[in-house]
């Protein structure tokens, strides 16, 4: 709705299907276009100048949003293209989240070698594919030699630059956790 043209292509069951818009609305019904062994979706907008005052993107913003974007979703591979300089990015995170964080400590030195990770998935089953739709909380800490500290929450992909309620009860949580650990090992003195 936002672009003056969108075109997407999405490579699935064994099938190419392409569906171009303007302004978002239909130009023509999706079809079949070819076949392929491969699955995934390509985009390739422009965005509505009479929407937009500025229609200039910036790579290097894209490219670390999209990089998010592969981590908080293990398995997916995300590419970017700046036709204007040839300026390519492919991101494809295996590790999720353990290697959002491995990457945001790649130039400190951490405290421990392995990074802490627990999820829960409400109602698991342990199939991915039953379990993608669920409720889930996944948390990934390691701590480094420095005194600053970074945290990056996210609900639905979405970064929580301020946090919220989900950052306020996962410190309060992790605080006493830490403190009745403390006080039971004796290591408080």
């Amino acid at each position: 709705a936002l672009s003056k043209r969108l075109d997407v292509e999405v490579r699935r069951e064994g099938k190419v299907w392409q569906q171009s818009y303007e302004k978002g609305r239909p130009v023509a019904p999706i079809k079949a276009v070819g076949t392929s062994k491969k699955s995934g979706t390509k985009i390739t907008f422009w965005p509505d100048p009479e929407i937009f005052s500025v229609t200039q993107f910036h790579f290097d913003s894209l490219s670390q949003r999209l990089r998010e974007l592969s981590f908080l979703n293990p398995g997916v591979r995300i590419s970017i293209l700046d036709e204007r300089t040839e300026k390519k990015h492919d991101f494809a995170y295996e590790g999720g989240i353990k290697s959002f964080v491995e990457h945001l400590n790649k130039t400190k030195q951490p405290i421990h070698d392995k990074v802490i990770f627990f999820q829960d998935i409400e109602g698991g089953t342990g199939d991915p594919k039953r379990d993608a739709e669920k409720e889930r909380v996944e948390v990934a800490l390691q701590w480094n030699e420095g005194y600053a500290e970074t945290i990056f929450t996210f609900t639905n992909t979405i970064n929580n630059r301020d946090g919220g309620t989900h950052l306020e009860g996962f410190k309060t949580a992790l605080t006493r956790a830490l403190q009745k650990y403390a006080d039971q090992g004796g290591l408080t003195k």
